[in-house]
């Protein structure tokens, strides 16, 4: 055996500090205790095995761990569930619960057929992302695998399907232009009958049980029949409307034509506020005009009967009354 080079000495000028390290270190190995051989006499003893073969307790026994040892293979996953998402199929099962567990192998193939599959990835967790460049659709199988190299059955013999989405290559930059608006939008919305409440066409009509509407702008809606059992609009802007029957808290128009207004506290106010025409209950009637002529009166009750002599005295049973001169 060749005998190892001498030791340098330790350079007085050395940092003291240093120094103090270096020199029972070189003590040490000049003393001869590691300038030696191994003998036989320095080997750990060894203890005969006569008992038989070599069972898993001696390896335990010996210091390795127990679940390197076992051999029963990992059971089958469960809850394999891909999902297809932006350039990838995002695939997950349940976590194992078995003790030695290594990793999970991942399979993969173009069509339900696990012959066609092919083992694309080992994971040590629950999840793995299968990447693509372009959409594609993917069937998937799992199994565990043990730290004694043990594998278990796939999850299932029909696989488990994902499809990626497409990938977003870029955002591009700019304004969004009127033109580009007016290019992308809808220039008319046509609809027969819309239901509100199951949200299906019927034709000739909108229905609704219940419509809520907190503000519509239109330049032109046309609907042929509108039947509401129950209809809210906040607020309604409208050149002209055609309407049945109208109850509101305040109605402002510039002009209002109906064949009946019938009201038992009807308030009719001038642009100042001033009441021009109040009806009260039990029908008391309050009118008045700066031009208040009798050729521009006209007063009926509901069967239109002649009484001139009940307005006269101020009665409320008045039926009609009116007069051409002044």
């Amino acid at each position: 055996m060749a005998k190892l080079p001498a030791i340098p000495s330790i350079p007085g000028n050395l940092d003291p500090a240093l120094y103090k390290i270096l020199s029972p270190i070189k003590q040490a190995l000049e003393s001869g205790a590691f300038n030696k051989a191994l003998s036989n006499a320095d080997k750990p003893p060894v203890v005969p095995h006569d008992s038989g073969p070599v069972t898993p307790e001696d390896l335990v026994n010996a210091g390795l761990p127990e679940e390197w040892l076992s051999t029963v293979p990992p059971p089958m996953p469960t809850g394999l569930a891909p999902i297809g998402a932006i350039g990838y199929n995002l695939v997950r099962w349940q976590w194992p619960t078995y003790g030695n567990h290594a990793h999970t192998e991942i399979w993969r193939a173009t069509a339900d057929n696990f012959s066609l599959a092919t083992l694309v990835a080992m994971s040590p967790s629950s999840t793995y992302m299968d990447p693509f460049d372009t959409p594609t659709q993917a069937y998937y199988w799992v199994r565990f695998v043990s730290k004694t190299g043990l594998k278990g059955p796939y999850n299932s013999p029909t696989g488990s399907v994902a499809k990626s989405r497409p990938l977003i290559n870029g955002i591009q930059p700019g304004e969004i232009t009127q033109d580009l608006l007016a290019a992308k939008s809808v220039r008319a919305l046509q609809v027969d009958t819309l239901d509100l409440v199951t949200n299906t066409a019927i034709t000739g009509e909108l229905v609704a049980n219940s419509g809520f509407v907190d503000k519509l702008t239109s330049n032109t809606a046309f609907i042929e029949g509108l039947t509401a059992n129950n209809a809210y609009i906040q607020s309604l802007t409208a050149k002209a409307a055609f309407i049945r029957s109208v109850r509101a808290n305040v109605l402002t128009a510039n002009s209002i034509t109906a064949n009946m207004i019938d009201s038992r506290g009807l308030t009719v106010r001038d642009a100042a506020g001033n009441v021009i025409l109040g009806v009260g209950s039990p029908l008391p009637v309050a009118y008045a005009d700066p031009g208040l002529r009798n050729d521009r009166q006209e007063w009926s009750q509901v069967n239109n009967r002649p009484a001139e002599d009940a307005i006269r005295n101020n009665l409320i049973d008045v039926s009609w009354w009116r007069r051409d001169g002044p």
